[in-house]
C-alpha cells in the first residue's frame, strides 16, 4: 500500500486521489506503490497511512501485475502493511475496503456466443487464473452482473430506492457501532475468534446449513469466518438479533464456486 511514512513528504509518492480516502488504481501501479515498500532511509520511520479505513478501488483487476495483486493479500486479511528492512520490521496501518471488478474473459463476451472469441471458454479459465485462489478466497462479496439490455431501460425503477438502501445501511452501521462500543474492533468485518464466534453464532437450522455446504464448497477455515462475518451483518441490514439460516444461505450465496462463474 502507499504510504507517507515520517513528516517529510516522499518523493516516490504520487499525489492522493482528489477525494480522500477514495482511490481508483491504474493497471500501471508498481509493485513498489503497492506492498508498502518504501525508497529511502534504511530504518523505516513511523508516519501516517493513507489506506487506514478507506476505499480501494480496481477495475480489470486481471490486468494488474500478478505480483502486484499478490502484495495486497496481507493488507486485506490483517488490516496492516508491512516495510521490511535488514534492520527493522515496521506495520502500518492498512485496513482498507477492496471493490474490485473483472470481465469473465479477455474479450468480456463469455455467455454470448455470437460475439465470444474462439477460444471461449478456454479463455476464460486462463483470464480468470491471473487471480490467485488465496486472494480470491479473501474477497467476501462475489456478484456476477450481467450485461443491460435495451429493453432494461423501460423497466420501472426498482421498489427499495439508494435512499432506502442508505438508511438500512446506517441502521446496520448504529447496531453494530452498538455492539463494539469499548472494544478493539469497530465493525463486524474486523472480529475474529471468540468475538466472532460469540457475535456470529448461527442458529441450529443455520449452523448446519454451514457446516454441510463448508464440506460441500470445501471452504477453507478462513472461508468459513468470512461467512459468519457476511452473514452476521446480512442479519444486521435485516434487524435480526441472530444469526438465521437464510442469513447463512445468502453468505454462502456470494462465495466463489468456481473459474467459469
Amino acid at each position: 500500500m502507499r504510504l507517507s511514512v515520517g513528516d517529510k513528504p516522499n518523493p516516490h509518492e504520487r499525489l492522493p486521489a482528489p477525494h480522500p480516502g477514495h482511490k481508483q488504481d491504474q493497471h500501471q501501479d508498481s509493485h513498489d506503490a503497492k506492498d508498502g515498500s518504501l525508497h529511502g532511509p534504511i530504518i523505516p520511520q513511523s508516519g501516517k497511512s493513507q489506506k487506514g479505513r478507506s476505499l480501494e478501488r480496481c477495475y480489470l483487476i486481471p490486468e494488474f501485475q500478478r505480483v502486484v495483486l499478490e502484495s495486497l493479500r496481507q493488507p486485506i486479511e490483517t488490516g496492516e502493511a508491512v516495510v521490511a528492512r535488514a534492520n527493522a520490521h515496521v506495520r502500518y496501518p492498512a485496513r482498507f475496503q477492496l471493490v474490485a471488478a473483472m470481465n469473465p474473459c479477455r474479450c468480456g463476451y463469455l455467455s454470448d456466443a455470437a460475439q465470444a472469441c474462439s477460444r471461449a471458454p478456454k479463455c476464460a479459465g486462463e483470464y480468470q487464473s491471473r487471480i490467485s485462489g488465496p486472494l480470491f478466497d479473501r474477497i467476501d462479496l462475489h456478484v456476477e452482473v450481467p450485461g443491460v439490455l435495451a429493453t432494461d431501460l423501460a423497466l420501472p425503477p426498482p421498489a427499495e430506492g439508494s435512499a432506502e438502501v442508505a438508511a438500512r445501511v446506517a441502521r446496520a452501521r448504529d447496531i453494530q457501532r452498538e455492539r463494539f462500543d469499548g472494544m478493539p474492533a469497530r465493525t463486524n468485518a474486523e472480529a475474529e475468534g471468540e468475538l466472532l464466534d460469540r457475535i456470529a453464532k448461527p442458529e441450529a437450522a443455520g449452523l448446519k446449513l454451514l457446516t454441510e455446504a463448508a464440506e460441500r464448497m470445501r471452504l477453507s477455515a478462513r472461508g468459513y469466518s468470512r461467512v459468519l462475518r457476511v452473514a452476521r451483518t446480512i442479519a444486521d441490514l435485516a434487524g435480526s438479533t441472530q444469526v438465521q439460516r437464510p442469513h447463512i444461505a445468502e453468505a454462502l450465496s456470494y462465495r466463489r464456486l468456481s473459474l467459469q462463474n
